[in-house]
């Protein structure tokens, strides 16, 4: 039912929409540009296009209403703002949720078919019609025990529904875009299968985040029904909300804030209520800082709370896992992407362990049983039936000795098949290995290992990888005793890995001196062993040596022997590596200075990071994208000129003085404001830097400043932030007005070549002692 004040808005639209034939509707553009009420009478009639049957829904900022289109002869949903949500900052909204919405053409997003404005200033858009309940609806028609609802949406059709609702927003964040909103009653299933997402009206694109950050309060109210999307208080409905969204630290709020609301709704689903339902006020905020939510596996089905759509006393713990991980209070906790999300609930409706639940050996095993059900109660029915015969034979004793025979076959039979069963298992644990072997971490690789081998006891080649385990720890006479006992294996796969270990022992026995126990290897040995793994073709463990080389030199201040083991280690990383030439220096006081010279094949430089590196020059290296491995080193000097860093990281306490990120395609500052001593910075020729890019420089200590041939560069307001600014050079950008830098009291030296500025007037009061203006229009100084 409509209110008779939604009555009379309704008639007044639809007498708008029907006015003047021949006249088109204006673009949101020019009603952006015109918002004068008068201008607009009189510059623009609309064209009917729409007939309204019927109101559908009440939303944050509008009403939506099916509406006939009378050109194609079809029925569409009309979204139109409201007259009471008619101020600049929710009209800008509401197009933008349009354009955002009409931009994602996604399966399980709504199209968008029109976005227009009438005569009198109301905007609208319209979209494809979708009937059908949302999952709210549907929960809430379970929750009421109706049948209908209980028949038709098992727990798989309504993972199903999550699933495609997931896939929407993976698709909106591989286009940079958040949704900000989700929550059951924006997700919409179909008769015929259809699952959309809807109401995009608080998506941002990542890059218009720092935009937003004065929208949110300081005071945050979440009293009102906190299943609605508020609006000018927060951004979001608070139960789904994610802690960095609902504290408003619009810096942290990512694709992870939607994934926590995708946890959230995935709660909802488990069981039928809404997260953080008993709380209010500053109990929700808090609750959810810390993470104080009832595991969905532990709220039981009975009587008093039935779930009955779970198919079983409770929820399951895989599912459980997934949703709490999913809300973790920490972005980094949570899945890291949606992808990462939906392949634990596809493992979960396959049969398999997720990620989330960290699975042990019995886990593992269980599900593998489910799987293979058919087998496994074939293996049970047998045993049962050999248990009869074996009853009913020692009845008879003697005479029936030819059917316990039958019986000791059929024994044998089934404990045939349940080793072939355990067999099985052991290739699942030994790839696991293989992976923890190759991300280095040896220590849950072996625990992996020991479950591949008694799974399979007469398997050789988890044996082969335990010998690799005790090669890495130095345990080299119990790894020589292994190898002697696999000496006459015949499958070649095993004698391959022999002939690659057995030099790696000989070259630690021939190299390390007779008071030296294995157990006490010093990083020159190491670094050979290491040498002779790679040589041999077993990489992660000449990376595992290697490391190890590297972390004992530096502790013993061997710093030429941890460079070379370091540049070793770089070439693993890197195979097309031939060489890597380097220059490097050592300080008095323990740090080095290296310089890695240009060369386009490097692309990892992890390595470096276990050096106590004072300077570091990888100008050149163009391949380089990630730089996160400097994060704990003493730097105080860092040249990335002419690479592929993207992101820089954030530095918290860092000493560094002098950077160069010249030639880099680096859109970002923000990290550099935590450079609380940075004097010299260069970032010329970076085109993806903007002037707004400058205002996170506000307040460092900068002297010298270089944004030569940074064209994006046309606003030097943020400039005024930097008082100790002495050397500031902007050679052919694209500025015109040099207004700004009247504020810069110490500036000295200024280069302004090749701009495009026509008067040198607010400079007359600086200190300046050298000012270059070449190829400017500037006649007379």
């Amino acid at each position: 039912m409509t209110s008779a004040k939604e009555q009379r808005e309704l008639e007044q639209l639809q007498y708008f929409l029907e006015q003047e034939i021949n006249n088109p509707y204006q673009s949101v553009d020019e009603y952006l540009e015109l918002r004068n009420p008068e201008n607009i009478a009189q510059a623009y009639k609309p064209q009917p296009h729409y007939h309204i049957e019927k109101f559908l829904a009440r939303g944050g900022m509008g009403n939506v209403f099916v509406v006939n289109d009378l050109n194609i002869r079809r029925q569409v949903a009309m979204k139109v703002l409201r007259r009471e949500q008619a101020q600049s900052e929710h009209i800008r909204r509401f197009i933008n949720e349009a354009r955002i919405t009409g931009q994602l053409e996604h399966p399980n997003i709504v199209p968008v078919h029109q976005l227009a404005v009438t005569m009198d200033g109301t905007v609208f858009y319209t979209m494809k019609l979708i009937e059908g309940p949302t999952l709210k609806q549907i929960l809430s028609g379970i929750v009421q025990q109706k049948e209908e609802f209980i028949h038709d949406y098992p727990l798989t059709r309504l993972l199903r529904i999550f699933l495609n609702a997931a896939n929407a927003i993976a698709f909106a964040h591989s286009r940079n875009i958040i949704h900000r909103d989700l929550k059951p009653e924006n997700i919409i299933a179909g008769p015929f299968g259809q699952v959309m997402v809807l109401d995009w009206g608080l998506a941002r694109i990542l890059e218009q985040q720092e935009e937003e950050a004065s929208d949110i309060p300081d005071q945050i109210s979440i009293n009102a029904d906190r299943e609605e999307t508020a609006c000018g208080t927060i951004m979001g409905t608070p139960p789904y909300m994610a802690p960095e969204q609902i504290r408003g630290d619009t810096y942290r709020v990512d694709q992870r804030s939607d994934i926590y609301a995708l946890g959230a709704i995935l709660y909802s689903i488990l069981t039928l209520k809404i997260p953080f339902h008993n709380l209010e006020d500053r109990e929700l905020i808090e609750a959810k800082h810390r993470g104080d939510l009832t595991p969905p596996d532990q709220i039981l089905s009975d009587n008093n709370y039935p779930l009955p759509h779970i198919p079983g006393p409770k929820v399951p713990a895989s599912l459980s896992a997934i949703c709490m991980k999913a809300m973790a209070p920490l972005p980094e906790e949570r899945y890291q992407s949606v992808h990462d999300l939906q392949a634990d609930i596809e493992a979960y409706l396959a049969g398999f362990a997720t990620q989330a639940e960290e699975p042990d050996l019995f886990r593992m095993l269980s599900l593998l049983i489910k799987r293979r059900w058919r087998e496994v109660s074939a293996i049970l029915a047998m045993l049962t039936l050999v248990f009869i015969f074996v009853m009913l034979s020692l009845r008879n004793q003697i005479q029936h000795r030819q059917q316990l025979q039958d019986v000791n076959a059929k024994l044998q039979l089934a404990n045939q098949k349940l080793q072939q069963l355990s067999r099985k298992a052991a290739p699942l644990f030994l790839d696991h290995a293989l992976r923890l072997i190759n991300a280095q971490q040896w220590e849950k690789a072996r625990e992996s290992i020991i479950s591949a081998s008694r799974s399979d006891p007469n398997a050789p080649l988890p044996v082969v990888h335990i010998i690799r385990y005790l090669i890495y720890t130095n345990q080299l006479d119990e790894a020589a005793k292994r190898i002697d006992e696999l000496a006459n294996s015949n499958d070649p796969i095993v004698q391959g890995w022999l002939s690659r270990l057995r030099p790696v022992i000989l070259c630690a026995r021939r190299n390390r001196l007779p008071s030296q126990t294995d157990t006490a290897l010093p990083p020159n040995v190491l670094y050979k062993m290491a040498v002779s793994a790679a040589k041999h073709h077993d990489r992660e463990l000449a990376i595992g040596l290697i490391r190890k080389a590297i972390t004992l030199a530096v502790e013993q201040k061997d710093l030429s022997l941890a460079t070379n083991a370091t540049i070793f280690d770089v070439r693993l990383l890197n195979p097309a590596l031939q060489e890597l030439p380097f220059h490097v220096s050592y300080s008095a006081d323990g740090y080095m200075h290296l310089k890695i010279m240009p060369n386009p094949l490097v692309r990892d430089l992890s390595p470096l990071g276990m050096l106590p590196l004072r300077q570091l020059d990888i100008a050149g290296c163009s391949k380089v994208e990630n730089i996160d491995f400097i994060a704990k080193l003493p730097l105080r000097y860092l040249n990335l000129k002419e690479t592929m860093v993207t992101n820089f990281p954030e530095l918290p306490g860092s000493r560094i003085t002098h950077l160069n990120l010249a030639h880099t395609p680096i859109a970002n500052l923000k990290p550099l404001s935590s450079l609380r001593q940075l004097k010299e910075l260069d970032i010329s020729w970076c085109k993806n830097l903007t002037s707004f890019s400058l205002k996170h420089l506000a307040g460092l200590p900068i002297i010298t400043l270089r944004a030569n041939y940074t064209r994006t560069i046309q606003d030097l307001s943020p400039l005024t932030a930097l008082p100790t600014l002495q050397e500031l050079e902007l050679e052919q950008t694209s500025i015109t007005d040099i207004s700004p830098l009247a504020k810069l009291n110490r500036l000295q030296k200024l280069n302004l070549s090749g701009t495009y500025i026509k008067t040198v007037t607010p400079l007359s009061k600086l200190p300046l002692r050298e000012l270059t203006l070449a190829y400017t229009p500037i006649d007379n100084v």
